[in-house]
């Protein structure tokens, strides 16, 4: 028979002696509820339905919290079989094993192949030829390669679409679209550039003054392959941004939004909701883990939170 979790959690059951069975799930985040006292419900479950999953004897299994970011696991009197063990180390260390592999690395890359349309269609292919020449020794001159490192772990947000556009009094109607915020640990730059001209093509530079825009073609790719499958099938889609505390000195980008889309409408009177949204935001995390990694390690309370696990098995 399956014991409710918070069954369970109300009981306060313990674990046994150290000739018990027992393991401990440490994660990377806070693991107690809103009183800060007892086991979140939600990674009781968590653990509960992985260990089913496996048929362990749920009638059998005590939860206990551990700290702030511990779990313990009793598995009752009888001692688990070597099977049952192994098959432990397997289902938690293949989480572990994945943590530790994802790969936080990212490029944007400059794309050699299209660079030469890129001179071609210039200003809409107004540019003469001395212009275009100009213009591809600039491109010359750039970095082809441009590496950094992405930081996931900031709170998930829940925005309201066309925030400045929304008038500071009145009612409006919005959606309420979910986002994550990653930080990079080397800036990228940003490749539009505005054409400057006195006139002579030979004085056209890339600037960041007003005039004409152009791009440079490149594309930015991500190490995890879990990740940019995510990013090629749009779920989610992101843009590169400048955060407020970026040195205005320095150009280009500094974090990535990543949107995970509207989870619903919001009405607004004068800029404030009209009901909680406390739902809302509970949907948005509930889309970011469904996302699945490396989302999942840093968001939700899932069993891709753990960080790591103390075995405690009894002599045989």
């Amino acid at each position: 028979m399956r014991l409710p979790a918070m069954l369970l959690l109300s009981l306060g059951l313990l674990l046994g002696g150290c000739d018990k069975d027992s393991l401990t799930l440490r994660f990377s985040g806070n693991v107690t509820d809103a009183s800060g006292s007892e086991l979140d419900p939600a990674y009781a479950q968590a653990v509960l339905d992985i260990l089913q999953r496996e048929r362990f004897d749920l009638a059998t299994i005590n939860l206990a919290l551990e700290g702030n970011s511990g779990i313990d696991v009793g598995f009752g009197e009888k001692p688990l079989s070597t099977q049952q063990r192994q098959r432990l180390q397997a289902i938690f260390g293949e989480v572990l094993e994945a943590r530790g592999a994802w790969s936080n690395q990212l490029q944007l890359d400059i794309q050699e192949d299209k660079l030469d349309g890129s001179a071609i269609n210039a200003l809409g292919g107004l540019m003469t030829e001395p212009m275009r020449e100009h213009w591809r020794k600039q491109l010359e001159q750039l970095p082809r390669h441009y590496p950094s490192q992405l930081g996931l772990g900031t709170p998930i947000s829940l925005e309201f679409s066309n925030w400045q556009g929304i008038p500071d009094f009145g009612w409006v109607e919005v959606d309420a679209d979910c986002k994550v915020l990653a930080t990079l640990s080397e800036p990228l730059p940003n490749l539009t550039y505005q054409l400057i001209s006195d006139g002579a093509p030979e004085s056209m530079t890339m600037g960041m003054l007003s005039g004409m825009t152009q791009s440079v073609p490149s594309q930015l790719s991500f190490a995890d392959p879990a990740l940019q499958k995510l990013i090629d099938d749009l779920q989610p889609t992101y843009r590169l941004q400048r955060s407020k505390y970026m040195d205005s000195t320095v150009e280009g980008y500094d974090e990535i939004l990543f949107d995970f889309g509207s989870q619903g409408k919001v009405e607004l009177l004068d800029r404030q909701p009209l009901k909680p949204v406390d739902g809302l935001k509970a949907a948005c995390e509930r889309s970011v883990m469904a996302a699945g990694r490396p989302f999942a390690f840093f968001y939700g309370a899932s069993i891709d939170r753990l960080e790591s696990v103390e075995y405690s098995f009894s002599e045989p």
